[in-house]
């Protein structure tokens, strides 16, 4: 059983090794990295199908998540900073998920992580069957262990269909944040205050066409003086919001 090895050759930790490849504790390992991987593909799944599930009613969801994207996105806007790049706003929110204090992107990674295990548990465990000299029988069961689990995992994947739902989750909450949620907090947060601006300078303009040019020039001034004020109280908020958001 023992193959090519003398007694000596068996002793110590050569022997220990060959036990437990024979032991099929290598096998043991490869079949607990697979429940892993299949666990962390689980959770992925469930995790992204309940988000899909709530962005689509986006405005009128009690998803936390959804919530808290709303919520930022229309802080944004409050604070005249407006978002530039929706798509990048949502990867950013979504990717920071998390499930049992474990971000989403780590659970997804994880579970891909375990399928490259098994497939190096099968190669590697192959050649070092080959070089204990386990016998072609349990190299061979060994390695074909590994790549089934391996096989099993990537199947498990398209049955989860994990990229589907995070692409329709992408496109719900892209949809409802550029599509409605933002031109709505453009029209009330940004357009209105420009079109007063527009309307008090024409009307005033009008009133105060008998008065002075010094008065005009020096409520003028005092506009220009009242928007830098505001713009520095605003700019405050923003360098305050960022540092909030990125130093945290």
């Amino acid at each position: 059983m023992y193959g090519m090895f003398s007694v000596n050759e068996k002793e110590g930790g050569i022997r220990m090794w060959y036990e437990l490849y024979e032991g099929n504790w290598l096998i043991y390992a490869i079949f607990i990295a697979g429940g892993i991987g299949f666990l962390a593909k689980f959770i992925t799944a469930v995790v992204y199908g309940s988000l899909v599930k709530a962005s689509d009613e986006m405005g009128s969801s009690k998803n936390k998540l959804m919530k808290l994207l709303c919520l930022k996105f229309e802080t944004f806007y409050k604070l005249k900073i407006g978002v530039n790049n929706v798509d990048t706003f949502v990867d950013k929110y979504v990717h920071k998920q998390k499930f049992f204090g474990i971000e989403l992107s780590t659970w997804e990674n994880f579970s891909g992580q375990m399928t490259v295990v098994c497939i190096a548990g099968a190669v590697l465990g192959s050649v070092w069957g080959y070089f204990l000299h386990c016998g072609q029988d349990t190299v061979l069961f060994t390695f074909l262990c590994g790549m089934a689990t391996a096989f099993l995992l990537i199947i498990f994947e398209g049955l989860f269909d994990i990229r589907g739902k995070k692409k329709r989750l992408h496109i719900n909450m892209q949809d409802y944040l550029e599509n409605y949620l933002k031109a709505k907090l453009e029209n009330e947060h940004l357009t209105p205050e420009l079109l007063e601006n527009y309307r008090q300078a024409y009307f005033e303009d009008k009133i105060k066409e008998d008065k002075p040019r010094a008065e005009q020039k020096a409520a003028q001034k005092q506009k220009k003086l009242a928007l830098q004020e505001e713009t520095a109280a605003v700019q405050e908020k923003i360098i305050e919001e960022i540092l909030k958001e990125y130093l945290a």
